[in-house]
């Protein structure tokens, strides 16, 4: 994929997918994406909704992350989030 796309080009087409779906399942994608994710790799995604999303959406997705990571990975993505 990155042959044919840059980073900001994935990241849009993640944010797309994921604006498709219910809140409920996207929850559900996070707590099963994340710990299969490098701490940069979940940071980026992160990132990308963070800046879409509502806060309180936002602190949602944070607080079911925090429940599938070790309290190390997940300051490792939060020290990579901008």
């Amino acid at each position: 994929m990155q042959k044919h796309f840059t980073d900001e080009e994935l990241m849009q087409h993640q944010i797309e997918i994921m604006q498709g779906m219910s809140f409920d399942t996207l929850l559900l994608w996070f707590k099963y994406i994340v710990p299969a994710r490098r701490p940069d790799e979940n940071a980026q995604v992160l990132t990308g909704f963070k800046s879409v999303a509502p806060e309180s959406a936002y602190n949602t997705v944070l607080n079911t992350i925090k429940e599938e990571v070790r309290e190390s990975e997940m300051q490792a993505i939060l020290s990579l989030v901008k």
